[in-house]
């Protein structure tokens, strides 16, 4: 009971040390985080309506971000790289950034009864157009195709929409790839957009959407998305175009009022046409990076590329690496890691402060408490919950899994793998891994699957370790049980007894055979029975062999015998099963290395792909189909190696 007790408080305590490790480090870490993630958050906004749509690092003398905002800015503050650049003035941005546009009408069937509204608008974004400013129609009507080229003739124009009159399906995602494919065939300007009036979900097939990011990122074009809501077309299904205009750089509004519809497309043709130059002076060019506005209502951060005009989702996705080890989190998935290690911090912080003024006993005292009567209540004064609210949640963790059962089954693990915490805290951290896993995959996938997947590898991956642990434990047991035996065998026949054998084989050997030895001892001289110590011992390493051992020494010292000799014959048995063992491993290398290349395969061949033509590989994450697919190839999958892995395991 005794050594019971104090296994308990040293467990406690390792545990109370790992966690308050730990938990410092997590305050720490979301203190430093938050100092990198507070002004990317902040540098991140865009107020006031105002957008930078270029980034013109091609000349010499002089560089100029291209924004777009509903009042001329009158200074601006402009920082490349960290370093501050000089500003020389703002300027219309025509006619030395003119801006190609192609106008989607959504002409089908399915908008027949608010097809007036988006006829209305688009003569009016037609009305509005600029000297010199390029227009092309697509049409979205059964099938999308091209009604107008790049044009600057708003008669043309005007004329081809009054004659487009509504019928067949929804196309919409593949009238902006022919858009995209318009510009980058016929577009002169160094800025192309796409806008989308629409007034119906997607009607084409669902991989378009897809294809349409694609499109418009690689030709560096900006998709602008115009809805029109009704009962048929809710804000869910217009989210694939809200997600496109994200992507893309490009501006969404949405509005279900048919009559407020013209002039909110006019508001987006007017704020896409309200472009000026700020201009300004920097010797960072030629390496890339970032550039923070501020024209007076907080600061812009948008990437760049050298010595040529970025554009498009380019603003976003050329951050310079920062050498102080935070640019990182000033992106978007960074940003959401941040935020959940944040929380972790937060969660821990009170218990890390906390832990730094709860007095601690001095070494000596710590050296000393072993050996000395031990307090009931020490086990709980010394465990990890020194918060009543961490207390509290280990002590229902606690019931729920003893309940179940559950709990001595962890404990059980946690001994076997020689790991230093109480079950009920081992199952807290389990369950906070989980939780934790399903969080990341909802926000980095953004998909209910994603965040299953990750959720089961979160769950799959704590018991992997611990069984890796215990294995390999278990193994390094089973093969110094031969020479233990050999050696307690040894000490026998020197004249000892059997429980001084044990001891001083206990002082010799390594590693866990040692430790588990002195455990037995222990336990002894607190009036446990020998052979009911070591019967545990077997239990707890799982060794069948260690159980015959076992066997072996209670029958000799029940009827008598010569146990040295038993011992060695022990061994030797134990020797040549681990001979056979050997080579029944060698012969089936092969079968295992190719279970293992088998298991890897997909999932590498997967990766590959998605790292070099990530777009081919994202209808498997975005497509519903797609996602039922992977699902069913990851499990047979599993199944596959499973069978595989049962094949090639041979119990001796």
């Amino acid at each position: 009971m005794h050594m019971a007790r104090r296994g308990s408080i040293a467990r406690g305590r390792g545990a109370a040390r790992v966690c308050r490790c730990v938990s410092v480090g997590l305050l720490l870490a979301g203190i430093t985080i938050l100092f990198g993630v507070v002004p990317a958050l902040a540098q991140s906004a865009d107020p006031a309506g105002e957008r930078v749509v270029a980034v013109d690092m091609s000349g010499a003398t002089a560089q100029a971000l291209v924004v777009r905002t509903s009042t001329a800015p009158t200074s601006a503050t402009i920082t490349v790289n960290g370093k501050a650049a000089d500003f020389q003035g703002v300027k219309p941005a025509g006619p030395t950034y003119e801006t190609d546009n192609v106008l989607v009408v959504d002409s089908s069937s399915t908008s027949a009864t608010r097809f007036p509204q988006i006829k209305a608008a688009a003569l009016d974004f037609v009305a509005g157009m600029k000297p010199g400013e390029h227009l092309a129609i697509v049409s979205a009507s059964g099938v999308a195709q091209r009604v107008v080229p790049l044009t600057t003739d708003r008669a043309t124009l005007t004329d081809a929409i009054n004659r487009l009159a509504p019928s067949g399906g929804s196309p919409l995602f593949d009238a902006v790839i022919i858009g995209v494919q318009l510009l980058d065939d016929q577009g002169t300007a160094p800025l192309r957009s796409v806008t989308v009036l629409a007034a119906s979900p997607d009607g084409g097939v669902k991989t378009a959407g897809t294809v349409a990011r694609a499109e418009a990122i690689d030709k560096r074009v900006s998709v602008n998305v115009v809805t029109l809501l009704s009962d048929d077309f809710a804000s869910a299904k217009a989210g694939p175009y809200q997600q496109l205009s994200n992507d893309t750089g490009g501006l969404f509004v949405s509005t279900g009022d048919p009559a407020q519809f013209a002039t909110v497309a006019k508001a987006i043709a007017d704020q896409q046409r309200g472009l000026y130059a700020v201009t300004f002076q920097t010797d960072q060019t030629g390496s890339g990076g970032n550039v923070v506005l501020d024209v007076g209502r907080g600061p812009i951060t948008v990437g760049f590329v050298p010595n040529t005009i970025t554009v498009g989702s380019s603003l976003a996705n050329t951050v310079k690496s920062d050498t102080s080890g935070l640019a990182f989190f000033q992106g978007g998935q960074g940003i959401a890691i941040a935020m959940i290690l944040g929380a972790g911090a937060a969660a821990l912080g009170a218990f890390a402060l906390g832990s730094l003024f709860v007095k601690q006993e001095d070494r000596l005292q710590s050296l000393l408490q072993p050996y000395a009567e031990v307090d009931p209540d020490a086990i709980k004064g010394n465990t990890l919950a020194k918060s009543a609210l961490f207390q509290r949640a280990v002590k229902i963790m606690s019931n729920i899994a003893e309940r179940q059962g559950v709990l001595d089954k962890a404990e059980k693990l946690l001994e076997q793998a020689n790991l230093p915490l109480r079950a009920a805290e081992a199952l807290m951290f389990y369950v906070g891994v989980v939780l934790a896993s399903t969080v990341v995959g909802l926000l980095f996938q953004r998909s209910l699957l994603g965040g299953l997947v990750l959720g089961v590898i979160g769950a799959l991956a704590p018991p992997a370790v611990l069984n890796f642990l215990a294995k390999r434990r278990r193994k390094r047991f089973m093969m110094q049980l031969p020479d233990t035996l050999t050696l307690l065998a040894g000490t026998l026949r020197a004249g000892y007894s059997f429980m001084q054998g044990v001891e001083a084989t206990s002082r010799e050997v390594e590693e866990p055979m040692g430790a588990e030895l002195r455990r037995i001892i222990t336990e002894a001289q607190l009036g446990r029975p020998l052979e009911e110590a070591m019967d545990a011992s077997a239990e707890r390493m799982g060794s069948a062999d260690f159980q015959w051992a076992v066997i072996a020494v209670r029958i000799q010292r029940e009827v008598g015998g010569n146990l040295a000799e038993l011992l060695i014959t022990v061994a030797e048995t134990m020797t040549a099963r681990q001979r056979l063992r050997g080579e029944v491993a060698a012969l089936t290398a092969e079968g295992k290395i190719s279970a293992i290349v088998l298991g890897i395969l997909p999932v590498g061949l997967g990766a590959v792909l998605f790292v070099l033509n990530p777009e081919y590989m994202r209808v498997l994450f975005d497509d519903t189909l797609g996602q039922i697919m992977f699902a069913v190839a990851c499990v047979s999958a599993l199944l596959g190696f499973a069978w595989m892995k049962k094949i090639i395991n041979i119990d001796i």
